[in-house]
């Protein structure tokens, strides 16, 4: 009953406990139990870290991809005006 002393306990304790004791399968099987809920833990951080990295960059390049197509809206329409603006004598 090695292992039932630390259902409430940390993992640092079953730590302490599988390097100093014999394993029994109670023991084992709790480590296997805080493994796994560690092992969810992480790979919840790990996918909202991602999706937080990829809106980051998807806001990135969506910010310069707006503002060089305010450029390129800018230059056309000067480009128009210049055409249509009657010539200029001397010019």
């Amino acid at each position: 009953m090695a292992g039932a002393a630390y259902i409430g306990g940390t993992s640092r304790n079953l730590r302490e406990s599988l390097m100093h004791s014999p394993f029994d399968s109670e023991t084992l099987a709790l480590a296997h139990e805080l493994a796994h809920a560690r092992a969810a833990r992480l790979r919840e951080q790990a996918i909202d870290d991602f999706w937080r990295g990829t809106d980051a960059v998807l806001r990135t390049g969506m910010t310069r991809s707006q503002r060089a197509a305010q450029r390129l809206l800018y230059r056309l329409r000067q480009h128009a005006a210049r055409r249509e603006a009657p010539l200029q004598p001397g010019a």
